[in-house]
């Protein structure tokens, strides 16, 4: 003890003067004892080594703060600075937002300049990416900051990214590789490094703002995370679209089909939009049938409930025409054609085959089998899909908004369905009818008949369904746009089967409808005259002395509703419009009609009627427009 009490009365004490500091150093042990011995050191010395061992720990554990690059003066801690007015802190947060804005410009700069020496300069941005509280200039400043670095490095990405996707190294053992090889293989590693923690960044920052509460009121913090969750997408959606062929592509296509899926209106449309331009530029077609795939997972997974727009890129698909019909080759022939070349001839034919496989790879191209089974898997998972939803929406009304994409996609793609998907589409096409309201009844039609217009021909199938359905909907005020998609593949070209009766009716139908149009009766009545110009037939129509009988427009079947003259043009004559009062006037009459305006379209007409004047005679003057007298001069 009192060996203890000595020691301890030995020991240095800290000096009276609260100024001064003392630091005691490490023990030295000589041949008379252990020499204890101490320092005094300023608070100012004191504290920058304080933070110089908080930067040292910080890297140690892996979390890599962002380079500022401040003095030390400038990081001692906020409870010995003096206090800052609103006006200092602001000018302070946006000299030191300004000065992170040009070393981000710096670093990226570096890094497209010469990528293979400065790869790890994408450490730094990275840390930008990740900072979230670490820089202290405030919650909105650093989700500025965590923007404007995600940004930076999908332009970087774009830029650095090679045209080929990162395998590894094929060489094994003691193989000794020359400086460039090694130099080229390190920064496909470390670029490929840096590239996965991006997309796991962004991945993060999509998961948070999925994972917020959507029951509580919109603040600050929900708003930051919003716009923070939107950029991301729109960083998702451009590494996808700029390198579809590059790593990590099924990460990207997964992240994509999320966004499309959002109840979020603002990244589900962006992410429409990408996947759009992505069907429609991807030629080799793996990232397209990884992408369907993805939607259809996510329809499944939601039951269905989704919004319309996650179909809608289905339309962008390009599918062949009709597959390449390459026959398999004869090997009796290549075996006796090998056979007969030379020893020469053999190397000069392998050496041909190598270069062809070089030049392939090199130019991206696949062979045209490769192409055919991607495409052909591809259109499976799309009419899998499109089958599922017509059969679940007979029994789920709540669905029946993903109608319009699904029938749209059906009478796109009808040519290129075979016969085993046929009999299934159109028993769902058929039973769906009775539950369509007016403006969905000509989308079903057109689906239908586009179906039966291809392969569809060899199946008997008795068509009186559709008819009756395209008869009843053409009663109420439905859109001309909607009547003009069903009309044509319906009975313009199929009126050489129709009987006279069903013709008659319809097109009676249609002049009425003509009446109630105001801004589709030019198309519609374009339609008309192409039937009545096309149909012998129906010539009888125009002839108001003849009698016809009555047409019963309360009846439900065109075959029994009867014919009558086609009025509804004498009263077209007196129309506002001059282009269509000179065209019903010239079907009246049975005139000769321009050359131009036979062969116009009728959707033409629909998008753009005020271009059709020119082509149209002045409107005949009648005893309902007289003759505008001239004024007297005064006197």
């Amino acid at each position: 003890t009192d060996y203890l009490e000595k020691t301890y009365e030995k020991s240095p004490r800290r000096s009276m003067n609260h100024e001064r500091k003392v630091k005691m150093l490490l023990p030295v042990k000589t041949g008379h004892g252990v020499v204890r011995k101490s320092q005094v050191v300023d608070d100012q010395q004191d504290e920058a080594e304080a933070v110089l061992q908080t930067d040292d720990s910080e890297e140690d554990s892996g979390n890599y703060p962002v380079a500022l690059s401040t003095p030390l003066a400038d990081a001692v801690p906020q409870d010995r600075q003096p206090p800052r007015t609103v006006a200092q802190q602001l000018s302070y947060q946006y000299g030191k937002l300004r000065e992170l804005k040009q070393r981000m410009g710096t670093l990226a700069s570096d890094i497209v300049e010469d990528p293979q020496e400065r790869v790890t300069h994408l450490k730094e941005l990275l840390a930008f990416l990740r900072a979230d509280g670490s820089i202290g200039l405030g919650l909105g400043t650093e989700h500025l900051l965590r923007r404007l670095a995600a940004l930076t490095l999908l332009e970087v990405f774009k830029d650095v990214v090679p045209g080929y996707a990162i395998t590894g190294p094929t060489t094994t053992g003691n193989v000794r590789l020359k400086k460039d090889t090694r130099a080229l293989q390190g920064f496909e590693e470390a670029l490929l490094r840096y590239y996965g923690q991006y997309v796991t960044c962004l991945r993060k920052m999509l998961a948070r703002y999925d994972r917020r509460d959507k029951k509580s009121p919109e603040g600050v913090r929900q708003r930051l995370a919003a716009q923070l969750a939107h950029v991301a997408g729109r960083c998702v959606c451009g590494l996808l679209l700029a390198h579809p062929h590059f790593n990590l592509r099924e990460q990207l296509v997964s992240l994509a089909v999320h966004c499309l899926g959002s109840e979020d209106e603002e990244l589900s449309r962006t992410a429409c939009h990408s996947l759009k331009q992505l069907y429609r530029q991807d030629r080799l077609g793996q990232a397209t049938l990884e992408a369907v795939r993805k939607t259809r997972a996510l329809l499944r997974a939601r039951g269905l409930q989704v919004h319309p727009r996650v179909l809608e890129p289905f339309l962008e698909l390009k599918l062949k025409e009709e597959p390449a019909s390459q026959g398999a080759p004869n090997l009796k022939k290549v075996r006796e054609r090998l056979r007969k070349l030379s020893r020469r001839e053999h190397k000069h034919h392998k050496r041909l085959q190598k270069l062809e496989a070089q030049l392939r790879e090199t130019e991206a191209q696949e062979s045209e089998v490769q192409r055919d089974r991607l495409q052909g898997q591809i259109l499976q998972q799309l009419l899998w899909t499109y089958a599922h939803v017509l059969k679940q929406v007979l029994q789920r009304p709540v669905i029946k908004p993903l109608l319009g994409p699904v029938l749209r996609g059906v009478s796109r793609f009808a040519h290129l369905v075979n016969l085993d998907f046929l009999e299934d589409l159109l028993g769902a096409l058929s039973a769906l009818l009775d539950q369509l309201g007016p403006r969905e009844v000509p989308l079903c039609l057109q689906a239908a008949f586009a179906l039966l217009s291809g392969q569809g021909k060899a199946l008997n199938v008795d068509p009186q369904r559709f008819y009756l359905a395209l008869f009843g909907c053409m009663l109420s005020n439905v859109d001309a746009r909607a009547v003009l998609l069903c009309w044509r593949p319906m009975v313009t070209d199929r009126c050489r089967s129709l009987s006279a009766g069903r013709i008659r009716a319809l097109l009676k139908r249609l002049a009425t409808l003509c009446l109630a149009q105001t801004g589709g009766a030019l198309a519609l009545s374009l339609a008309l005259g192409a039937l009545l110009r096309s149909e012998p037939r129906l010539q009888v129509l125009l002839d108001s002395t003849e009698d016809q009988g009555t047409f019963r427009p309360q009846l439900p079947d065109p075959d029994h509703a009867g014919s009558a003259p086609l009025w509804e043009l004498h009263l077209l004559r007196r129309h506002c419009q001059p282009s269509l009062a000179s065209w019903a006037g010239a079907l009246a009459a049975g005139s000769r009609l321009p050359p131009a305006l036979v062969r116009l379209e009728p959707h033409k007409a629909l998008s753009s009627p005020h271009d059709l004047l020119s082509v149209f005679p002045s409107p005949p003057k009648g005893p309902h427009m007289p003759e505008a007298k001239a004024a007297e001069p005064q006197q």
